[in-house]
């Protein structure tokens, strides 16, 4: 028995039944396939979604004025605009993803307004531009990079890299009308530079990450009430990671993950498991090879119970990859890019779309060279192989499908008829983690036959 690992939509394994037992490399070693959605999307900053699978993102270049802009993009039209920056007008270059709240997209620009330290901005999908803040730069803080993050009560928060009172940064909450505090300023011992999205956990209270300060400079972990009490939970020091550049998640364990684009064993940053006591734990130290290195963009918690990440630079052909790992560390490569079609050097998180598929964007790659807007199928896959002790039963074993999910097997004596000409065998369901398990009984009197599992 051999079995062929097919790439063919909508199949995703077939299976040989013989008198030998047998693993055949037939195809690519990706474990998912992307599809480019646009080849020249210029976003640096990752994209969200709203219920009806219309996406927005920003630009930190482009526009009428070369100074970034917002912009939709759905199936049926493509990219669209909505604003281009003006600088000292409304802001310049945004760094950041947006947020979706009630109906209006929230972002930050790096720089522009009056004193060009940046701004806090809302804008309508149908492209309605509101100013909520200028930032005077100095004191009160500059440069916002990190996208805003809506509590309970609909208030907003973030942070700036720059300014405050020590000049390393601050953390505000502004209202959706614009009503501005700023709750923290960093400096230096307790971090310096906080370029991530800070993320709400169970208990009420902000986490987030600085790239630098701490002890070692190398940055750090923290935790503030939406009151501004403060706490420093942990000091990088380079030999357990160094410059965390992305936002940390919350698993459903109650631990927090997260990742640093340099640092650990091998230089290439690591991934992290941190709890809200402090306690760290460094699982994984990124390496040259397929799971890739530097993973600037974070980790997003995928419908399987598995993290989800994308390394910008490394992997097979050295223009990054999507990887995947479970909470206790088995990390297992998913995609690496190429650096033609469909991009190269992913530096931004994934977002979960409704149909369970992934979306991000790169760098560079695409048709005009400016990066490209993707989306991520992961495709379930056998994983085991085991014969009864009869010799009558083969019991198959995988992952990846969807929790809950159906999957259909069909047979057929030709690998390559069509899909029609299949004969259907039965149907099936994935458990609550994606993962399946089937037998099929062995006759030797029978032709060789493949059989092939598929899903909607």
């Amino acid at each position: 028995m051999r079995i062929l690992v097919s790439r063919r939509r909508p199949s995703l394994v077939a299976v040989s039944l013989g008198l030998m037992l047998s693993l055949c490399a037939w195809s690519t070693s990706q474990a998912a396939t992307v599809q480019t959605i646009d080849s020249d999307s210029l976003c640096r900053s990752g994209v969200v979604a709203d219920a009806n699978s219309t996406f927005y993102g920003t630009t930190y270049y482009g526009g009428a004025h070369d100074l970034g802009a917002v912009f939709k993009w759905t199936s049926a039209n493509g990219k669209e605009v909505l604003h281009g920056f003006r600088g000292a007008v409304d802001g310049a270059h945004p760094g950041s993803a947006l947020l979706l709240l009630d109906g209006f997209l929230y972002g930050t620009t790096q720089f522009g307004g009056a004193s060009n330290a940046g701004t806090v901005f809302k804008i309508s999908a149908a492209g309605d531009f509101t100013m909520l803040r200028e930032f005077p730069g100095g004191g009160q803080g500059e440069e916002p990079i990190a996208a805003l993050v809506a509590g309970p009560d609909g208030v907003l928060y973030g942070t700036t890299s720059r300014g405050g009172t020590h000049g390393m940064g601050t953390i505000f909450q502004i209202t959706t009308n614009g009503a501005f505090t700023t709750l923290f300023n960093f400096a230096g011992s307790n971090g310096n530079s906080p370029v991530a999205r800070l993320v709400f956990g169970e208990d009420g209270n902000l986490y987030g990450t600085t790239q630098y300060g701490g002890e070692s400079d190398n940055g750090t972990v923290f935790k503030i009430t939406t009151g501004g009490a403060f706490t420093s939970m942990f000091s990088f020091n380079g030999v357990n990671g160094s410059v965390p550049e992305s936002a940390l998640i919350q698993a459903p364990d109650g631990a927090f993950f997260g990742t640093t684009t340099y640092g650990g064993t091998h230089g290439f940053g690591i991934l992290f498991k941190i709890l809200a006591n402090g306690t760290f734990n460094g699982f994984y130290s990124m390496r040259q090879g397929e799971i890739g290195t530097n993973p600037s963009g974070g980790l997003i918690l995928g419908t399987d119970g598995k993290l989800y990440g994308s390394a910008m630079h490394g992997g097979v052909h050295g223009f990054g990859s999507i990887f995947r790992t479970t909470i206790n560390g088995d990390v297992t490569s998913q995609y690496n890019f190429t650096g033609d079609d469909d991009g190269g050097n992913p530096a931004t998180g994934l977002w979960l779309g409704s149909n369970a598929a992934y979306y991000g964007t790169t760098g560079l790659g695409g048709a005009g060279h400016g990066g490209t807007f993707y989306k991520l199928t992961v495709a379930p896959r056998f994983t085991t192989v085991q014969l009864s002790a009869n010799g009558q039963q083969v019991q198959y074993s995988g992952d990846n499908g969807a929790p809950n999910g159906p999957y259909t097997i069909l047979t057929s004596t030709d690998l390559a008829a069509p899909l029609v000409d299949w004969n259907f065998v039965g149907t099936n369901s994935f458990d609550g983690a994606g993962e399946f398990t089937f037998s099929i009984g062995v006759n030797e009197n029978l032709p060789k036959r493949f059989y092939l599992l598929i899903t909607p």
